[in-house]
């Protein structure tokens, strides 16, 4: 199991290497997948959206006070993401990592037996904006 991002789906001149590096990433997996197949290993992505990580927090406090972002708030990380670097969400917040957690947990868990290949995006729709 891999951690990926969605950002591979919307590029940003702000990180071109990261967003380069993740799509190795993502690209690898599918293809290990197949190669371990045989062997019942599961290979499987998990491209999470924006979420309120401590490096989002860290960039919300320091916006200037006029902005008004609260950095424990999932919607006012969202309007800022919007505002700044132009990837919004349908769902109009970040995702709280406690979100996250549980998918990759799952995936890694003997509770999956039949997954493979996949590349689950967990971003609150932010492929159809």
């Amino acid at each position: 199991m891999n951690i990926s991002a969605h950002s591979t789906k919307r590029q940003s001149a702000s990180i071109v290497a990261y967003t380069a590096a993740k799509a190795a990433l993502t690209s690898l997996s599918k293809n290990l997948s197949g190669s371990l197949a045989a062997d019942g290993i599961l290979v499987n992505t998990v491209s999470p959206g924006s979420f309120l990580s401590e490096g989002l927090k860290d960039y919300l406090r320091g916006l200037p006070p006029e902005r008004r972002a609260d950095p424990e708030s999932l919607v006012d990380a969202m309007r800022v993401i919007r505002e700044d670097f132009g990837h919004p969400a349908l769902l109009g917040r970040a995702a709280d990592p406690s979100e996250i957690g549980p998918l990759v947990a799952f995936l890694c868990s003997q509770a999956n037996t039949y997954m493979t290949g996949a590349n689950l995006n967990i971003d609150g729709g932010s492929d159809f904006t």
